[in-house]
């Protein structure tokens, strides 16, 4: 590995993400921009599930850790997206990064999204946002819901927008920066 430094790691990825989107209007642009290096928050303490179990996460634990956030608001099918949550693991098995699966359903979805929860158990970090706070305090993130899934670098700034399972491309983009990240 070279040794370009992280300003012109930025600047490649940064380039990269704007070539990915070059089909977006200047809307999208504008609010790909605003979200890409925005830091995102957590609440102080939030309620997850690991493996069907309720715990209580503070935020000061996912300081200096890489993130990926998987972000389904209620405008997705947040069940559907669980029976689904396997898809995810040989891609996560494959980068050092902490996933955190964001679920944020429609008041008449949440109990069909616990209920996926106790049938399908996931071994990830998973947050039923059932206030929608992460969107609240984030508002930056796009409505579009193919920016919902985003690398977040250890200071919880947006380093990269887009599902990687899709894009191998993407994928080796998320390898290389993560791979520099430690």
């Amino acid at each position: 590995m070279n040794n370009m430094s992280d300003k012109g790691w930025s600047v490649i990825v940064w380039g990269i993400c704007l070539l990915t989107f070059v089909g977006c209007s200047s809307s999208a642009n504008k609010t790909l921009s605003a979200f890409y290096n925005s830091r995102i928050e957590f609440p102080d303490l939030f309620e997850c599930r690991i493996l069907a179990k309720d715990t209580t996460i503070t935020s000061d634990k996912l300081q200096q850790k890489s993130l990926l956030i998987i972000y389904h608001d209620s405008s997705s099918c947040s069940s559907c997206a669980v029976r689904n949550m396997f898809l995810w693991d040989d891609l996560l098995d494959s980068l050092p990064v902490t996933p955190i699966f964001v679920f944020a359903p429609s008041y008449k979805d949440l109990t069909k999204l616990k209920k996926e929860l106790i049938i399908h158990p996931s071994t990830h970090l998973i947050w039923i946002d059932s206030q929608h706070s992460f969107r609240k305090i984030n508002p930056t993130i796009p409505s579009e819901s193919r920016y919902h899934c985003f690398l977040l670098d250890s200071n919880r700034k947006v380093k990269l927008i887009g599902d990687p399972r899709y894009n191998q491309q993407l994928f080796e983009l998320y390898k290389n920066v993560l791979s520099r990240s430690l």
